[in-house]
């Protein structure tokens, strides 16, 4: 009787799903829902290999890295996450995204590399001895802080959030 309920429950999450996701196509819902139906009769825990994502994602955009230390961090993190530790793409995949991905300073450190594995090695090695070192990406910050405005005013709300928003 409890896996009938569960069943019973499941089946209303189905009808909730296709309701709020018009651009799944009721085969695939289908599909997975009796995956997890079988499963939940059978006893088995073993969870299905087909995952549909009930929340479309806008694409991840990696904004071009000029070299400017404060957001050097930032941009490798993204870097790293979505190409460098990507499995399916090959080095010089990679390196062509790297390279399309610099502009400026940055850019300039990777003109002279042609596109290979082991120069897409020595482009990332270079790059972080480049832009990465800590003493570089503090001063960066620091002077940013010390070139805030100063908010003499406890009132002055605006200036304020002015002052955060545009420096930290």
């Amino acid at each position: 009787m409890r896996k009938f309920l569960c069943c019973v429950l499941k089946l209303k999450k189905l009808r909730i799903y296709l309701k709020n996701d018009p651009g799944i196509s009721l085969q695939t819902a289908l599909n997975v829902q009796n995956d997890s139906l079988n499963n939940s009769i059978n006893g088995s825990s073993v969870s299905s290999n087909r995952n549909v994502n009930s929340v479309r994602l806008p694409k991840l955009q990696i904004d071009k890295y000029f070299g400017d230390p404060c957001l050097c961090l930032e941009f490798w993190n993204k870097f790293q996450n979505s190409i460098d530790k990507n499995e399916t793409l090959t080095k010089v995949d990679k390196f062509s995204y790297l390279k399309s991905l610099l502009g400026g300073v940055a850019g300039n450190v990777t003109n002279g590399f042609a596109l290979s594995d082991d120069n897409y090695d020595n482009a990332l090695i270079l790059l972080k001895e480049r832009f990465e070192r800590e003493e570089i990406v503090v001063n960066a910050h620091m002077s940013k802080l010390l070139k805030l405005y100063p908010v003499k005013d406890s009132d002055n709300v605006i200036g304020l959030k002015g002052s955060y928003t545009r420096y930290l």
